[in-house]
């Protein structure tokens, strides 16, 4: 668990129009922020729409941000904010098989396999939204679960209580897979 936040002497210089204080913040998140995107829409190009929106918002918003929570956590939740917008927009969703999982040097081992891999994003991608963001943020961008819970704006509890769902829909979802590929009725 993270006892400082190396970014919260970044905001009062980037609300007051410090650009490299930003590009420092920037630096840090870019990456996760769009990984988290990618994996949440399955889509590069919507994700950059996102990641943009997101950081353009921190540059507007800095002013607004309250040491209540992590900048890391409010920057996802600005991110999750405008992914859940995004999702909303394009119901029925298209093909989230084609979702795919972009390179995550920090994902589980399991991720790794291009086998495994592809029933890892499989299940994900059966997951509903909220439990999917719930699984992203904690394992893949390794948030600790109220840093996660506050990026989804829930309570610890509500949060842990998801993401238990979402944990036993993703076991259920790949015990599936593994009976369909063993030949045996799921």
């Amino acid at each position: 668990m993270r006892s400082v936040d190396p970014d919260a002497d970044l905001m009062p210089r980037i609300a007051d129009g410090d650009a490299e204080a930003y590009r420092m913040l920037a630096q840090r998140h870019l990456d996760p922020v769009h990984r988290f995107a990618v994996r949440l829409l399955g889509d590069r190009a919507a994700a950059e729409d996102v990641v943009q929106d997101t950081f353009l918002r921190v540059w507007n918003r800095a002013g607004g941000w309250r040491p209540t929570s992590t900048v890391g956590a409010w920057i996802f939740r600005i991110a999750r904010n405008r992914c859940l917008d995004l999702l909303r927009a394009r119901r029925p969703q298209t093909d989230v098989t084609e979702m795919e999982i972009p390179d995550a040097p920090k994902a589980p081992r399991i991720v790794a396999d291009g086998e495994r891999a592809r029933s890892v994003n499989d299940a994900l991608a059966t997951l509903p939204d909220r439990q999917r963001m719930a699984v992203v943020l904690t394992y893949f961008e390794e948030l600790t679960g109220p840093e996660a819970a506050e990026a989804m704006g829930l309570s610890a509890d509500a949060f842990e209580s998801l993401l238990r769902r979402a944990r036993r829909a993703l076991k259920s979802h790949l015990a599936d897979q593994r009976d369909a590929l063993m030949g045996e009725e799921p």
